[in-house]
């Protein structure tokens, strides 16, 4: 059984959470993102995939509660022994 996790983040962190690609976000936003992301590391939760073909506006998102298109993440917990 996985411990998985789904997050609407802003869609336009995609090429950061997938390809470690910081082009196109500010360094506000990627200390945003590389918070969150420490957060869930210390709980050894990964992002392992989005939908991106579900894209969507919202009012806020589980990142920073602002509006703007958004999609869901893959979270997955690791089984460590």
């Amino acid at each position: 059984m996985k411990d998985d996790y789904t997050y609407t983040l802003p869609s336009y962190l995609s090429c950061y959470l997938i390809n470690n690609d910081s082009d196109g976000i500010s360094e506000e936003e990627k200390a945003e993102i590389d918070l969150f992301l420490e957060k869930k590391a210390k709980k050894n939760i990964y992002v392992v995939g989005f939908e991106m073909d579900h894209e969507w506006f919202a009012h806020r998102n589980d990142l920073n509660n602002l509006g703007g298109m958004v999609c869901e993440y893959l979270f997955r917990k690791s089984r460590q022994h």
